[in-house]
């Protein structure tokens, strides 16, 4: 059992309640069953895909701000230095 569902796709045919009496070759209800848990499972994982696309979309905005304040802090500190500097210069020359 995959990812906590009812149904397997990966269960052999032969396994299937459906499966046609006098012959071992899957019925076209069979098929269309098996196809449908396929596509039902595609849709889970798109689903999942478009989460993880959304939190890595977010994540990279976060990333962004994050170096812009990153850039401004920096700013700051230099033009702080920079003031410290003149200010002790100042000092140093009156």
């Amino acid at each position: 059992m995959l990812y906590n569902e009812d149904f397997s796709v990966f269960a052999s045919v032969s396994d299937s309640p459906v499966v046609a009496e006098n012959s071992v070759e899957p019925t076209v209800r069979d098929l269309l069953t098996l196809l449908q848990n396929v596509s039902g499972r595609l849709e889970a994982m798109e689903r999942k895909i478009g989460v993880i696309e959304n939190i890595e979309k977010r994540m990279g905005a976060m990333e962004k701000d994050m170096n812009n304040l990153w850039v401004a802090i920096e700013n700051k500190v230099k033009k702080s230095g920079r003031a410290r500097d003149a200010h002790q210069g100042q000092d140093r020359w009156c």
